[in-house]
């Protein structure tokens, strides 16, 4: 049985994101198997299975400080905020976040707060991060395209009226 979620890692990306017990069965935390990252400990409640209430919140705790630190940065690297209008599926909050690794070029993603469902980082810019996002977004019918009346580079029709 594996205690593997399918949220991605708020650090690297990767769909390594574990859970596991820390001191004993009283303390748990959520961590990356692909980048050993970790997130802050939470309280179990002794408790051992695989959907236990903590589990969630040591994935969320997790994000919520990796988040925070990336929010920081952009803030002091004046980077393009988050938009209102650029909410996810579950009607969270969509937030830009960056990642570096040691002598390699900065990489931007964006990711929802609520759910955990982001983009891979590897986006050299926030504004291409954005575009990604809004892309993947797209319309309620998952429609990805130039609206009606409009004409998209290439020459193809938008959606039709």
């Amino acid at each position: 049985m594996s205690n593997q979620s399918n949220y991605p890692c708020p650090i690297c990306g990767a769909d390594n994101m574990c859970t596991d017990f820390t001191d004993g069965f009283k303390w748990g935390r959520a961590y990356c198997n692909s980048c050993d990252c970790a997130g802050p400990e939470v309280r179990t409640g002794y408790e051992e299975s695989l959907d236990a209430p903590w589990r969630t919140e040591a994935r969320k705790q997790f994000a919520d400080v990796a988040n925070e630190y990336a929010n920081k940065l952009l803030a002091e690297d004046n980077n393009v905020p988050c938009k209102p209008s650029d909410r996810c599926g579950c009607g969270g909050k969509a937030i830009l976040t960056d990642y570096t690794v040691e002598g390699a070029l900065k990489q931007y993603s964006v990711a929802c707060e609520t759910c955990f469902i982001g983009l891979p980082y590897g986006f050299d810019t926030p504004d291409d991060a954005w575009a990604a996002w809004r892309r993947a977004m797209g319309t309620p019918s998952g429609a990805i395209g130039p609206d009606a009346g409009e004409m998209d580079p290439n020459g193809d029709e938008g959606a039709r009226e």
